[in-house]
């Protein structure tokens, strides 16, 4: 389809089931996919881009998106990110097409992000892969989370709520929740059913 030709930028909370959203449509789009993120996973060398930053972060990330262009091979990517500030950039592009991946419910995200960080395991691809991060967490009982944690969560969901409703309104958007792709949703702009096991990645 002729918008799919459009960059389409896919702005990813943390545990939305982003990992598996994303997959899914690059198989339909027959698209690769392109990450933005401040360090490369383990997982994945080959299809992440670095964003340099220091101690200054926050304004480095900022310029780094500001200063980034649109590029002719953009349209062969699904452009993500976790960096929500980079919705300020959209200017640099040519009538994008806007995701947003999140979850309605926010305590069920934070607990599944704290476990996430307590195992390093980010992505649960089968119910094999499950019983590991199971024992370890029997291991760790009880999982004692700084205040400050929970505090930094509420502060990033917030910014990514006030961006998102500030730039994405001026382009087509769709924001996609994790409760909707377990129950199965049909996505408007990509005329796609996504149904998404909740063991199949985050």
């Amino acid at each position: 389809m002729e918008k799919f030709n459009r960059p389409i930028w896919c702005f990813r909370e943390p545990r939305s089931g982003s990992s598996w959203f994303v997959r899914y449509i690059q198989n339909n789009l027959g698209k690769n996919r392109l990450f933005f993120d401040l360090d490369i996973p383990f997982f994945s060398k080959t299809d992440v881009y670095t964003i340099p930053h220091s101690e200054s972060k926050k304004e480095q990330i900022l310029n780094f998106f500001k200063e980034r262009n649109q590029q002719q091979i953009d349209s062969k990517y699904i452009l993500c990110t976790h960096e929500f500030i980079a919705l300020e950039s959209l200017r640099n592009y040519n009538d994008p097409v806007l995701f947003r991946n999140c979850r309605r419910n926010k305590t069920h995200q934070f607990i599944s992000l704290v476990i996430a960080n307590a195992t390093n395991k980010y992505n649960i691809y089968s119910r094999t892969n499950l019983e590991p991060i199971r024992n370890s967490l029997k291991e760790m009982q009880p999982i004692t989370v700084p205040l400050e944690h929970l505090y930094s969560f509420i502060e990033k969901v917030r910014e990514a709520d006030l961006l998102w409703k500030k730039y994405a309104v001026n382009y087509e958007n769709e924001t996609i929740y994790y409760e909707d792709m377990v129950q199965g949703y049909t996505s408007e702009i990509l005329s796609l059913e996504l149904k998404m096991n909740p063991m199949g990645g985050s």
